[in-house]
Formats: C-alpha cells, structure tokens, sequence
C-alpha cells in the first residue's frame, strides 16, 4: 500500500542487508510527506501496518480487513476506539499469532479488491508505553528474532525475484498513435501487438464522429502486454452553422434535394447565356463550403446555353491578301494566320485555305491562309544540279563496269601456277599472304589464315606468261621470296 500510494519503496539501499537493518532501526516516512493527496486516515492505517513492535501492528489479516470495511462503510473501525493512554502488555515471542496460507492467500485477495477504492481511515492509536523490567528484555528478544527473521525473507525474497525477473521477464511495448482511428481499427492495432483498448468517454472535437479525438496514454509510451490504452472518442462537431453544399454542375432539381438535405432551400434562379450544358447551375451564392445558419437560401445562375450562328466559308483561294480578310469579315468569319510559300502563282495572292471553302463554322471562327511568294528559282537551281549529279553518277558506273570486264578478260588469258608453302608459327593459327610482282604490277594473290598443325597448303597462283616474283608472308613476317615462271 506504501509504495502504491507514494511511487517510492519504504527503505531503499545497496544490498538486502542494509535494507533489512534499516527496517529494524529506522522509521517509514509518512506517506503524505512524499504524496500530499495520501488521505490521513490511509497514511494511518499504513504507519499501524509497519510499526516495529508487534502488537502495535494488526494481529492479522482479518482485522486489517475489516477496518478497512469499516471506514469504506463510513463506520469508526474497532480498532481506533482504543485508549491511546493505556499501557498494554508486550505478548511473549511464543503468543505470536501465526496465519495459515489459506488465511494470508483470502487476505491478499480481499486487500486487492479494496485498494482502487478506499475511504478515509481513522488515526492509528499512539505507541504505549512499554514496561520495565523483564518486559524490556523481552522487547529486545523479540527485535533481535526479528531482525534475524527480516534477514532471512530478504535474502530469500531477493534471490527468488532475480530468477523471476531473468526468467519470465517480458519485453515492453511501445503505444502506437491512434488520433483518427476508428475504435475497430485502434483495437485491432492494439491486440495485434498484445494491448487493449480502453474507450474512457466521448467529447466534442473536430475529428469525425466516432473517431478517436484524444489519446490519454501518449505514443511510444512502453507498456507490458495487456495493457488497456486509454482514449476518448470523438461525439462530432456541434456547430450552429452549415456548410453550403457545391451545386456547380447541377439541375435545379438536384439542388433543391441537396439544399433540403442539409437544412437550406433555393431562392433567386438567374438564367445566364454559357457554353456549359443548358439548365446546369454555372455559379452559386454564398460559395460551397460557406458557413450559413440553418433555413438559409442559396441564389444560383443557370446556364442558358449558348446561341451560336454558323456561317459557310467563302473560297478565297486566287484574291490577295486585303480582298480575302474584307470576304471574310463580311460572313461573320475572322482572317487567321498567315503564312508564305513558293508557288507558280503571282506573288502576294492567296494559294490555300483552312478551313477549306464551303464548311460550316461558327461565328467568329479564324481562316488561315496561305500566300504565294511566286516562282521558287532556288529550289529550280537545286532541281538541275540534282539531274547533273544523277548523270554523272551514272557515267561513272558505266566505265567502271567496262573496266571490271576488261580485267576479266584479261584473268582469262592468265596462266595458273600450283606452288606448296610450308607453314611456319609458333601459335595455334598463322596468317599466309602471298603477293605477286610482274611487269611492275604488285598484287595480293593469297591472304588467308591457317592453322599450325598444317605443315604444308598448295597454292593455285595465276599470273601472265613469263616471270613472276611471288613474296611469302607469315603472320606479315616475309619468309620467302620465290621466282616463278608462267
């Protein structure tokens, strides 16, 4: 009870012994000198439950609990009407009273349902005096078992907590942020990482209705598992004005449902020329979104539709610039771009048109025109050097194509030599090249690569009657120079 009223333990220190010496020697601080909101008669009732001599204390549970009813029950507790003057008597160590395990478990269970709820208790009778004599000496027996018996809880109490803690410690959860969630979607956020939701009460916020509005329990808070997070809903926005729903788009029809809807009805209906769709609302007054008392009126404007006149376009085609823009304007119609081009017309009369002459247009639609700027002699020039080209391209095919034939002819007249070469290289593949002079004329006959494991390769050469010089080549090295004769 102490340390759930004031957050702090009654005796702290550096080992179990020194905490079991101080509970011997030392007295409990009040509660209310470390919580002032500890109501007296609880602080009385926890300094009777740690006084140091043992019929100062409650003799056990039971009576414990049932001064506790009492003052919960607004009745003076038995235990108060003592004399506080009155000497009492120490009991021998022996007339201790024991408690049996099913008494301490039932006491236990009774003090935990009475501790969220507790009434004002009465002060705790004053310390007697203690006789002398023999008296004194039992005192000081009793508070040497004590201590001796504290001892052995401490160390006994310490040790079985270090092996709870390192054995079923569990690892803390951080509180998410469920400002704006829906109470489904924050209990399911919760219970997927082992907390609850705790819905304390609903307030006016301007979060949706239904919507959580407030978060007691901040985020990334660390909790235990099964922790209830605590939040307030949100019961919506409680407001004396209403916002103008949007009508741009819609029949007067339509806005008369969604004005009725909201609490708002339609007043003034102005008809307006527009090329949106006709009878649609093209603007409202006040705007959507404006904030209006209820039973207010909505003026709007409704499109009329737009009244459009077409016109065929006149054929311009052949006139110059100034009597083509005077047509044009005669038949409600507008001169558009213009632009220039080469032409075989004379220069400064209109060659083309768009839109083409005779369409349908509406009024004040724009033609675009087209204006000779005469005769192209540029693109003409270009036109002749291209013809010139082509022709000489041409020429220069067809001697080629004679000499071709002149040079097979003379291949035909050649005479054919076999010569075997023997390969030479340290690679896998070696590259044989084989050039032929005659008459002052060098000419690659052979140039082909092989492979190392020929030895030998027979060459077919061709060449003029008479004598030939044939220069052999391995891999561009020259390693032979052979005279031949055709």
């Amino acid at each position: 009870m102490y340390e759930m009223c004031t957050g702090t333990l009654p005796f702290t220190g550096e080992s179990p012994v020194s905490i079991a010496i101080k509970q011997i020697q030392e007295d409990i601080k009040p509660p209310r000198e470390i919580n002032p909101d500890v109501p007296k008669d609880l602080e009385n009732i926890i300094m009777k439950c740690v006084e140091k001599t043992q019929s100062d204390r409650y003799k056990n549970s039971e009576e414990l609990l049932k001064d506790l009813k009492a003052v919960k029950n607004g009745i003076t507790p038995s235990a108060s009407n003592l004399d506080p003057s009155a000497t009492q008597v120490l009991p021998k160590l022996d007339d201790t009273v024991l408690m049996s395990s099913d008494e301490v478990l039932a006491g236990k269970e009774k003090e935990k349902e009475l501790e969220e709820e507790i009434a004002p208790v009465p002060p705790v009778k004053k310390r007697t005096e203690k006789p002398k004599g023999k008296k004194k000496k039992s005192n000081k027996l009793i508070i040497i078992s004590a201590m001796v018996l504290a001892l052995i809880v401490v160390l006994l109490g310490t040790a079985i907590a270090l092996n709870l803690r390192g054995a079923g410690a569990e690892p803390e959860i951080l509180i998410p942020d469920l400002v704006g969630m829906t109470e489904d979607e924050a209990t399911k956020q919760l219970e997927d990482i082992g907390l609850r939701l705790n819905v304390i009460g609903a307030r006016e916020s301007d979060q949706e209705k239904g919507l959580i509005a407030e978060q007691l329990d901040k985020p990334d808070k660390k909790v235990k598992k099964d922790y209830s997070v605590k939040v307030v809903v949100s019961s919506g926005k409680d407001d004396e004005f209403l916002a103008v729903p949007d009508l741009i788009g819609k029949t007067i029809e339509e806005a008369e449902e969604l004005l009725k809807e909201k609490g708002l009805s339609l007043n003034k209906v102005i008809y307006q020329d527009s090329s949106k769709e006709q009878d649609t609302i093209i603007s409202q007054t006040p705007d959507s979104g404006s904030d209006i008392e209820e039973g207010s009126e909505v003026n709007v404007v409704l499109s009329r539709g737009r009244q459009v006149k077409t016109y065929k376009t006149p054929d311009v085609v052949g006139l110059n610039e100034e009597a083509a823009q005077r047509l044009l304007e005669s038949t409600g119609l507008k001169k558009g771009n213009i632009s220039q081009a080469e032409s075989n017309q004379e220069p400064g009369k209109i060659i083309s048109q768009n839109p083409k002459s005779g369409i349908s247009v509406e009024e004040g639609t724009t033609v675009e025109l087209v204006v000779s700027k005469g005769p192209n002699q540029e693109e003409e020039q270009k036109r002749r050097e291209e013809e010139a080209r082509k022709k000489a391209e041409e020429e220069q095919k067809r001697k080629e194509e004679e000499a071709q034939k002149e040079k097979e002819e003379q291949e035909a007249q050649q005479e054919i030599r076999y010569e075997d070469i023997a390969i030479q290289g340290s690679g896998d593949t070696v590259k044989v090249k084989v050039i032929r002079e005659q008459d002052g004329e060098a000419i690659i006959v052979y140039n082909t690569s092989h492979p190392t494991t020929d030895s030998q390769i027979t060459l077919k050469v061709k060449g003029q009657k008479g004598k030939a010089l044939l220069r052999i080549y391995m891999d561009e090295r020259l390693v032979e120079n052979r005279n031949v004769t055709f």
